[in-house]
């Protein structure tokens, strides 16, 4: 059976029904929470404002921590004043209005999952503290002059580049360092069109509306850059649902949703080059067709260009994740022989693609 197979695709999904889709996106966000949801390690979410970050979080511990508490706290929306004392409680007595002891949201997860959404607003001083925590030297409440355990996991969140913030000082870089374990970039909905139908029929379920888009209004969903993500297109099926009369949804009933000038805020679909490397893709992990038949022949007799076999094997590499072991099985390429010819030819006609840019 190939290593990615419809089989195991599908089982992904069944374990993980809280992640819609089926394009590759969908597949290795699924992959992602299954491998970090059994385990304490911290874990690292990015992505766009709207991406699901938050779902996703949830999504992780309702798999690895089903029956324990989950707390989420935000960044943006606690003051400076009062975040150490939301975070870690405090003391009777432990400053002017602390007129009863508080539980700090640290406390109350227990063993289960704290969830700091966007992180890249903490200061620097709660970050040096945070930072203690995750080291498993513990945290001191408010007022206390003893440390108290830590047993629960983090769940980090941001829509900035950390990596940016820590280079402006912004952020630590021992704490990046430590929450950069176990990471993962949650695509932008524009990234994945073809899961756009799912979700929006999905919205629709959850609000138990016995409705339908028609195949215009999917069109136009699926072209709409979605600058809001998820979280837009979560917006725009409930206004939908609203403006609709009977069972469908037309585009008249959504297109005044989209934000500024539809036609401005569309987005292209595959170039020819990469409507190819689809083809051939599909060709090599459906019909089992190899790689010298279905790619290399063709490219030396001319009848491809260097521009399509770059597109077959940038699917491939996302595919795997940058893995061109896995390029080479997916490519029904066996053995060490096969895999080392493979990188030889990529290389020697400009076809090889770093594997960097996919991890």
């Amino acid at each position: 059976m190939p290593p990615y197979s419809g089989v195991r695709q599908r089982q992904e999904v069944r374990q993980v029904p809280e992640i819609i889709g089926e394009s590759l996106h969908a597949k290795h966000l699924r992959e992602f929470v299954l491998q970090v949801a059994p385990i304490k390690s911290t874990v690292l979410l990015t992505g766009e404002t709207g991406v699901g970050k938050d779902h996703t979080a949830k999504t992780i511990h309702s798999i690895g921590r089903p029956t324990r508490p989950f707390k989420e706290v935000n960044c943006p929306t606690i003051p400076t004043t009062v975040f150490e004392s939301e975070l870690f409680g405090h003391f009777k007595g432990a400053f002017t209005d602390a007129r009863e002891r508080r539980v700090g949201l640290v406390e109350v997860v227990g063993d289960g999952t704290l969830f700091i959404n966007e992180i890249g607003e903490m200061t620097l001083d709660l970050q040096a503290k945070l930072l203690q925590l995750l080291d498993g030297k513990g945290y001191r409440p408010v007022g206390s002059n003893y440390e108290q355990d830590f047993h629960g996991r983090i769940i980090a969140a941001t829509n900035i580049e950390l990596r940016d913030a820590v280079k402006a000082r912004g952020f630590r870089l021992d704490l990046f360092q430590r929450l950069d374990v176990f990471s993962y970039r949650i695509p932008a909905l524009r990234e994945h069109p073809e899961d756009i139908a799912l979700i929006a029929h999905n919205f629709l379920a959850r609000q138990n509306a016995r409705k339908v888009f028609t195949p215009e209004a999917v069109d136009a969903l699926e072209k709409y850059a979605w600058p809001g993500n998820i979280r837009e297109l979560e917006h725009v099926v409930e206004k939908g649902i609203a403006r609709s009369i009977g069972d469908e949804i037309n585009l008249r009933d959504i297109r005044d949703f989209l934000k500024e000038d539809f036609e401005t805020r569309t987005i292209s679909g595959p170039s020819p080059d990469q409507i190819v490397g689809q083809r051939l893709f599909l060709e090599m992990t459906k019909k089992h067709g190899d790689f010298w038949e279905v790619v290399h022949n063709p490219y030396m007799s001319r009848n491809l260009s260097r521009d399509q076999v770059r597109a077959v094997i940038d699917l491939a590499l996302k595919e795997t994740r940058g893995n061109y072991k896995g390029v080479a099985r997916i490519f029904n390429l066996e053995g060490e022989g096969e895999y080392k010819k493979l990188l030889n030819f990529l290389r020697k006609h400009d076809c090889h693609i770093p594997f960097q840019n996919y991890r």
